[in-house]
């Protein structure tokens, strides 16, 4: 499993030894205003920096082949401008989004919209990992019965296989309804929506087989 970019967000960031691993299987490193302490920390340098600095200290040193300062009063957040700035249709793993560090549920919220509209994101700690599904399949794998969960804002036509509740073309219109769902071990795990949804795994991603 390998990713076109690791983009380092600034919200709650995994464990730096987390964060390296992910690093070597990403071809490009992005961060993300606050993002930059952890790229300070690998001695790694960024194809693309995107923030205003509003959270960074003065004194941070990093490096970054691309920079992008954007103005404190804008109407998108650093992350959203900053996945606009890289190709559609590029894989991208992002840390520090879905667990903010101001402890804002209004940025949690908005993060999690970003991976229902952009395709080929997935967020991720060293807990599990989030990705978006828009009428089409996914493939995953985890090595132990891990729980995982689809929801939608809207009613949707959801078929898993591979799964301890096994569904076929149900139409789910509560979101609630796919909620703690557990993979099969060592077994392909097959999730198709027909509308769009999002996909929680309680597993590490470094402990995952993704089809992307």
């Amino acid at each position: 499993m390998h990713f076109d970019y690791l983009v380092i967000s600034g919200g709650k960031l995994p464990p730096f030894s987390f964060v390296k691993k992910l690093s070597s299987i990403s071809s490009h490193l992005v961060a993300v205003d606050r993002g930059a302490l952890m790229l300070n920390k690998l001695k790694a340098t960024a194809e693309l920096f995107v923030g205003d600095g509003d959270s960074l200290p003065s004194q941070i040193t990093f490096r970054a082949r691309k920079s992008m300062l954007l103005p404190r009063i804008k109407d998108l957040s650093d992350l959203e401008f900053a996945l606009g700035l890289l190709p559609k249709n590029s894989t991208k793993l992002i840390i520090g989004a879905h667990n903010e560090f101001q402890n804002r549920s209004d940025h949690l919220f908005v993060n999690l919209m970003l991976a229902l509209r952009h395709d080929h994101l997935y967020l991720a700690d060293d807990h599990g990992w989030i990705t978006g599904i828009k009428n089409r399949t996914l493939k995953f794998q985890t090595p132990t019965s891990s729980v995982f969960s689809v929801i939608s804002p809207h009613a949707l036509k959801l078929s898993i296989k591979g799964s301890r509740f096994d569904v076929k073309d149900l139409r789910v219109t509560n979101p609630s309804h796919g909620l703690s769902n557990e993979t099969k071990p060592r077994k392909d795990c097959t999730v198709n929506l027909k509308g769009s949804g999002l996909l929680f795994v309680s597993c590490p991603i470094l402990k995952s087989k993704i089809k992307l």
